[in-house]
């Protein structure tokens, strides 16, 4: 469930996600600055410490594109989100590293999210 924050300037959700190591908690918080139009978007994930490098991107119509520069493995990255509202009332996620500064791109993670009927969600 997404909930707004800052009156509006954000918003925070938190999930229960279920992948081959098992269940785990985690957490995005997405902060949008008025000043440069941009949003970011920090995840916490509840298998370790800290708050992962914030995604600084924006939305151009219904698509939006974040960036990030990391590690994984030890190594540097490059990090891309992307997600698109769809008319249908779905979202389509996306995240790709790459490895060489964004000339080539490794799709990782996909996510379709569903809009869930009015009072079927509970806090």
């Amino acid at each position: 469930m997404v909930q707004p924050i800052l009156g509006g300037l954000g918003n925070i959700d938190e999930n229960v996600l279920q992948d081959p190591g098992g269940r785990y908690l985690a957490t995005s918080l997405r902060l949008f600055d008025p000043r440069t139009g941009s949003w970011s978007i920090r995840w916490i994930d509840g298998r370790q410490d800290g708050i992962d490098v914030p995604l600084v991107g924006r939305f151009d119509g219904r698509l939006g594109s974040f960036y990030a520069d990391d590690e994984f493995e030890g190594r540097p990255i490059r990090i891309r989100f992307t997600y698109e509202d769809r008319p249908s009332g779905t979202a389509f996620w996306t995240q790709a590293f790459s490895p060489d500064g964004g000339r080539s791109w490794e799709l990782n993670w996909t996510m379709l999210f569903t809009r869930a009927p009015p009072g079927t969600l509970r806090p």
